[in-house]
């Protein structure tokens, strides 16, 4: 029911797809802008080096010879290739510092990029908090600012908090894809298939867990009235928490599923607005365990409604 309910606001408030696309491609933009001046200007040294232009030439020339069949500089091709990555990899240790300056800039981008698009997530659950509850269209520049000091809050707590669970969830992925299957299976062909299924399988289900444990988060705050510490504290009493994990898991399951079918038969045309709707659908969803957790009323459609009346949390 609960995943049904959401499926409902989410066509109700599909508007909404098309104003996190809007805000996300401008917040996108220029943080790709930013991370292609700290790129260009941190790695200047490298990217006009000497170096690295023998090997461009180097491998210019290699594919004119296959064309031309120039048999003297294909014999001599291999020598001159394996001396301009030395003299390459050299520059690299001498650039080192640059390197990791470039680094530490984009990753600083990234995650103020993300940190960005999540201000807009508290938005989008207050619009669809008032359109559920009240049946009313806020707009979004009132939602925006009405929340955004909760919503800054909130992504300084959890950027970091999410940027260290991906890690631990790369990490493990990786020695899931690479190194499980072959302790498990000893068929090469066997091992290959496994290792890309249960990669698969170990991100959706971390991917779930993660969405499980903090749903509680947004809607607490935002239809609770709970700061935003309580609320992450909140988020961590949810009810039926294994109901809660199960339809996430299969939910994110499903995400999964259609955007790589839209992706393959759009020729990636419609994942423009699968995702975004993808991301509304979530919220939609922890809005949904939060209204039925908490017997609290909600249309999910103009003529329907759902849920009981709503305790008060706090002020």
């Amino acid at each position: 029911m609960r995943f049904r309910n959401a499926v409902h606001i989410t066509i109700d408030n599909f508007t909404n797809v098309f104003k996190l696309l809007l805000y996300s491609l401008v917040i996108m933009s220029l943080s790709a802008c930013f991370i292609y001046l700290i790129l260009k200007l941190g790695l200047s040294s490298i990217l006009n080096s000497p170096e690295l232009q023998e090997l461009k030439t180097l491998l210019v020339g290699f594919v004119r010879a296959l064309i031309s069949g120039d048999s003297e500089f294909l014999k001599t091709f291999s020598e001159s290739f394996s001396e301009g990555i030395k003299a390459f990899v050299l520059l690299l240790g001498n650039e080192s510092g640059s390197i990791i300056g470039a680094v530490i800039g984009v990753c600083v981008m990234y995650l103020l990029g993300r940190f960005a698009i999540g201000l807009a997530q508290f938005a989008f659950a207050d619009n669809i908090n008032d359109r559920a509850r009240t049946l009313s269209r806020t707009k979004f520049y009132v939602s925006f600012t009405k929340n955004i000091g909760k919503a800054a809050l909130y992504q300084i707590i959890y950027v970091p908090l999410s940027f260290v669970y991906d890690v631990g969830m790369f990490a493990l992925s990786w020695f899931v894809c690479f190194y499980l299957p072959t302790m498990i299976f000893s068929h090469a062909l066997l091992a290959v298939l496994m290792s890309i299924a249960l990669t698969i399988a170990s991100v959706l289900c971390l991917q779930a867990l993660k969405l499980a444990v903090i749903s509680n988060w947004i809607p607490s705050v935002v239809c609770g009235n709970l700061s935003v510490a309580a609320g992450f504290r909140y988020s961590f009493k949810a009810k039926n928490f294994w109901r809660r994990l199960g339809t996430f898991v299969i939910s994110i399951f499903i995400i999964y599923t259609v955007n790589m079918l839209f992706i393959v038969f759009t020729f990636g045309s419609a994942f423009v607005l699968t995702l975004p709707m993808s991301i509304l659908f979530v919220l939609c969803l922890q809005l949904t365990f939060y209204y039925e957790d908490n017997g609290v009323k909600y249309f999910i459609s103009t003529d329907k409604i759902a849920g009981e009346e709503p305790p008060v949390l706090g002020e």
